[in-house]
């Protein structure tokens, strides 16, 4: 999963921003016929600049907040001035981006109102060095944790309006076991037995604001899973449009330049200007 989310109920105001940021980019915008995309589409899993078109689409989620789905996945973090801090200095707000890598690589992304960035999570095995920009990931910054977006008001909104929302997952053992079992106790979470084919197994379900509250800095996450993670973002700023938040939305839509299936929503393409036009500006 790969999804971004700024904080802004104003989604007009953000369509507009991310406008001004293609331009800034050397990107003139395009309304690209449906295409069948390349077996290794670099709308995909391309990189910046290397990429001849970027494609990025925004729709309310969360009260409050607005989803930012991009093509190629790691668009607004990438590079030394990432587009998604650009883009909350120009609204004055906070964002954040969180992506896992088969999951187990979690990397999260977050930028504020000044157009600071932190970032923590490994990332991928492949792809450290690239979103670390080179450098070595500190070891305080290897567990994912929120330090620049406060997840609590989002996570009190979810759990108000969707209390029947929840995670579930195969009970850890070992030595994570014990701080499940006591986190579980603390956020009002349970275990239960299902029988599947090679056994009864144990598994656990919790409300998802709970494990987005979490991932704080300073809180021990390590007993909960890139997966029930991603999801619980999902769940919890995503909101209504949650099911739009994965990457399916990306492979069936923006990728191949489909209609969007909701509304309120923009969809922008920005392609790379020529060398001639980009030395006239």
């Amino acid at each position: 999963m790969n999804v971004a989310f700024v904080q802004t109920a104003d989604l007009g105001r953000l369509e507009a921003a991310v406008e001004r940021l293609l331009e800034e980019a050397g990107r003139h915008q395009v309304r690209p016929p449906p295409r069948t995309p390349e077996p290794y589409d670099p709308m995909q899993y391309g990189h910046g600049e290397d990429v001849p078109r970027w494609g990025l689409a925004g729709f309310l989620a969360l009260p409050g907040w607005c989803a930012l789905r991009s093509a190629p996945y790691e668009l607004l973090m990438e590079g030394e001035a990432p587009l998604l801090a650009r883009l909350t200095e120009q609204l004055g707000t906070v964002g954040f981006q969180y992506n896992l890598y088969d999951s187990t690589g979690e990397f999260l992304f977050e930028a504020d109102a000044r157009g600071g960035f932190e970032q923590s999570g490994l990332g991928g095995s492949h792809n450290w060095q690239r979103l670390w920009r080179g450098a070595e990931p500190p070891m305080e910054r290897l567990e994912v944790c929120f330090r620049r977006v406060d997840p609590g008001p989002a996570a009190r909104l979810a759990r108000e309006r969707w209390p029947e929302l929840w995670v579930s997952e195969i009970a850890s053992s070992g030595p994570e076991e014990e701080a499940l079992r006591a986190w579980l106790a603390a956020v009002g979470g349970e275990t239960f037995t299902r029988q599947y084919p090679g056994g009864l197994l144990t598994r656990w379900r919790a409300h998802p604001a709970y494990v987005v509250l979490a991932m704080v800095a300073g809180q021990d996450a390590s007993f909960l899973s890139g997966d029930v993670k991603a999801e619980a973002v999902r769940l919890v700023f995503g909101g209504e449009a949650a099911e739009y938040c994965d990457n399916g939305f990306l492979v069936e839509t923006l990728i191949p330049h489909a209609p969007l299936p909701l509304s309120p929503a923009f969809v922008l393409y920005g392609d790379r200007d020529p060398p001639s036009r980009s030395r006239r500006r």
